[in-house]
Parts: C-alpha cells; structure tokens; sequence
C-alpha cells in the first residue's frame, strides 16, 4: 500500500491554480480541455517546460560558463513536440542537447531538428546496426558501457571510415538512496563498466575509437545532494587517471538524476548541484565540456494527466475511488512505488478536519492487477461519479511507458504553448499524440494475419 501523499501545504504544484473554484492548468481551463478531448488526457506545458530546462541552462553556465551544457534525457518524454520545444526554445540560447538510449529515440531527436553532433547515444545494449545507423546519420560521441561494445563499435566505426569519440561509463559503487528499480550505480545494477576493466580500455589503441570523456550515472528521483557530492568525487579521481595516462580530457558527462518534489520534501536545484559539481570537479579555467542529463527535473512537473472518477465503494476502513487511468496509462505508482498527488477539478471549500473520510480515500485504476493503485489521496474526498481530476508530475515516464494492456487505449497528449502572459485565451493547443484505438489495432491484426510465411 502507498503511503498517503503529504498534503499539510495546501500549495498546489506549478502552473495550477483555481479560478472561480476550477482548476487551471497554465491558465487553461481543465474542465474545458476535458469536454473538447475527454480523458484520459496527457496534458503538458511548454511554459513550465522550457523554464525548467533554462534553470539547468543558468546553473550550468553559472558554474562552467560556456563549457557548461544540458543534454536532455530523451527516455523521459520523447515527443517530437517536447523534444522540439526543447530543442528550439523561447529563451532562444538554450537549445538542449539530447541523450539517447535507442535508435527510436535516436530518429525521434534527429525528427526535432537536434544536430546529430549533438546527440550522445547512451545505453546499456546497443546493437550493431543501432550503431551503424548512429555513425551514419552524424552522430559522434557514445557513452560505452562495456568492453564486447567498445570492441563491436571499433570495428563498426572502421568499417565505414568513422571515427567513434567515446566516453566510458564508469560504476561509481555509489548507493544514491533512491528507489531501488532506479538506482544504476551500484555494482550489483546492469550498467556501465568495472573501475578495473575502464583503466585497462582506456590505456588501449583503437584505429576508430577517440578517447576524451567520462560518464557516469548514479540514479534516478535523487532528492540528497550527497549521493551527488559522493559521485563528482569518484568523477573527479577519473579526471585525475585520465590526465595522467595521456587521455585528452575533452567532456565528463555527470548524467542525470535529480529528483522532483513527490512527497513534499525538499529536493536540491539544478544551481546547488551544479555548484557542488564545480566544488569538486575544480575545473575553473578549463575548457572541458561538463554535461548533465536532466529528465524528470525538466519534463515531470510541465505535465499532468486529466482523469474522470468512474465508480467509488467501501473497502475495508477505506472509501476507493475507482478512476478511469490504470497502470497501462501511467506505471510509475505499481512500477515502483512512485507517488503522485492526484487533485479535484472542483476545488472542496470544505476544511479536511470537517470531512469524513480524510486519510481513506484510496485512488485505484480499472486494470485487472492489484498494482493498479494510485495510493491514499486526502484531497479525492466528497469525490463522485464522474468529477474530473488530475494526476499531476506526470509529464516524465509517463506517457512514453504506457501500452494497451487489458485491450485500453493509450491517451490522447496535448501541449499548451502561451502566447500572451496576460491572455490564457490566447493559448495555443497541439495535438502530440492521438489517442489509442483499439478498433484500428484489430484491423491491423487482421490484415497481418492474412499474410502467410512459409519456412
């Protein structure tokens, strides 16, 4: 069971507001997107989006001035719209660079306009023709995570005149005190190269291989700076091998990672951590590139998920608000524990102390698993059949994981991009992504099956 979410600060989380008790989101009308796109419905916000990114901008440049760059991690929201956003910003000198983990993710890049120089293929199980195409389409920098890949890029690389710049992806044996299913820079966790095995590879010769980085990855939702702290020291040890083994230090990838506010606890910013990486990396005056990889810290609180109750019934000592998203819409709650508050459209004038069902009021979805559940949420009392709420902090690993388990539909996803501060009438709606239908994946299905192999 989830913990219930902490509301004792009646704050709600950016962008939203109530006029005349209905809740906005960036000013738009919740209730009205409802009625035009029906739920369940991804919503996300340009305006909070491109700020959180610029707040990474700032703190980069703040602390390594131009050599200070933010690479946005792909995996989190890979949209073309967002990535576009991202990548052509209104603060105009902040285009994000991209980290990808995918040739999907790669053509989704590459389809928003982000330079293909400004890409760096990561991941833990590149294939080689994921790295052909990658090297063909321009892109130069990969994050390496083991020697057969190292090997397999070389010979890719040579086979068609390319040479690879290579960052290794080092294990720190860092514990970033998070959620276990994302925690990545652990000995025991999949990814990245032995310590032992990185200081032989990189004392090697490749004929298509050019050393001139390090990258590290420690974890995902970290809410401490210290795991971070414990993390630039390792990186900083790197450095140091580096230099004085002959490897022209060119970029130190620091990954991603910093969490958002789930729980109501204080999380650090983008400035505090980039301050922390200078303090200890000290590369005042030099001209190394130094990349971050935010994900969720840019993408989560820019969107919502726009749901509808559907039924509620007594449980035990709980009153459960059956809801019409499931973990096939939003996985994050039954994948790993992850908790998200979930907010009337209406607004309840009532004070919690004068309603009866404060702590017990259990939000869970229609799938058929009893994962399917969205947690305690103090803020669904007085809710009925059919009040419209939000799940909010929905706008990283949430859309990009969904799939139509139990035969349901995957949500529509729309941007609302500002054109007037003063004027929400004035916003501008696009449509990202429509939503599922599962009548077209029977025709599919019935078309595939009347092609017949024979082997």
């Amino acid at each position: 069971m989830h913990k219930p979410i902490n509301t004792a600060s009646t704050a709600l989380p950016i962008g939203l507001a109530y006029h005349d008790n209905k809740l906005c989101f960036d000013g738009q009308s919740l209730a009205e997107l409802a009625q035009k796109f029906s739920t369940p419905l991804y919503i996300y916000s340009e305006n909070i989006l491109q700020n959180n990114a610029h707040a990474w901008w700032q703190a980069m440049r703040n602390n390594f001035g131009e050599y200070g760059e933010v690479a946005y991690a792909v995996k989190a929201n890979d949209r073309i719209g967002i990535l576009r956003s991202l990548a052509h910003s209104k603060h105009g000198n902040i285009p994000c660079s991209a980290d990808v983990v995918s040739e999907g993710e790669l053509l989704r890049a590459l389809a928003a306009e982000i330079p293909p120089q400004k890409i760096i293929f990561s991941g833990c199980g590149k294939s080689n023709s994921e790295m052909k195409n990658a090297l063909e389409q321009g892109v130069t920098h990969f994050n390496v995570e083991a020697e057969d890949e190292l090997m397999r890029l070389n010979s890719i690389a040579k086979s068609i005149g390319a040479i690879a710049n290579v960052s290794l992806r080092i294990v720190p044996n860092i514990n970033a005190d998070t959620h276990n299913k994302i925690s990545t820079g652990r000995k025991k966790d999949k990814f990245g190269i032995e310590p032992a095995v990185a200081r032989k590879l990189y004392l090697q010769k490749f004929e298509a291989i050019q050393f001139d980085g390090v990258a590290v990855h420690i974890g995902s939702q970290i809410t401490k700076i210290k795991p971070f702290q414990d993390c630039f020291r390792v990186i900083a040890e790197w450095c140091e091998f580096l230099k004085n083994n002959g490897v022209q230090l060119k970029r130190i990838d620091l990954g991603g990672g910093l969490g958002i506010d789930e729980r109501g606890q204080t999380t650090p910013t983008p400035e505090i951590y980039a301050q922390n990486a200078q303090k200890y990396l000290k590369l005042q005056n030099k001209k190394i590139r130094v990349l971050v990889e935010p994900g969720r810290s840019i993408a989560a609180s820019a969107g919502l998920l726009l749901c509808r109750a559907i039924t509620t019934k007594s449980i035990d000592d709980k009153i459960c608000v059956v809801i019409d998203i499931g973990m096939n819409d939003f996985l994050r709650t039954a994948l790993y524990d992850a908790t998200h508050r979930i907010i009337p459209i209406t607004k309840n004038n009532k004070k919690q102390n004068e309603t009866k069902f404060t702590q017990n009021i259990w939000a869970v979805g229609p799938v058929c698993e009893s994962s399917d559940t969205f947690g305690i949420q103090k803020e669904l009392t007085e809710t009925k059949n059919g009040d419209l709420l939000a799940l909010t902090c929905a706008g990283a690993y949430g859309a990009v994981m969904t799939s139509s388990y139990n035969a349901r539909p995957t949500p529509a996803e729309i941007i609302i991009s500002k054109i007037s501060e003063e004027n929400s009438q004035s916003n501008s709606i696009q449509l990202l992504r429509n939503r599922g239908s599962i009548a077209n994946e029977i025709k599919a299905e019935n078309k595939a099956a009347t092609k017949i192999h024979k082997f």
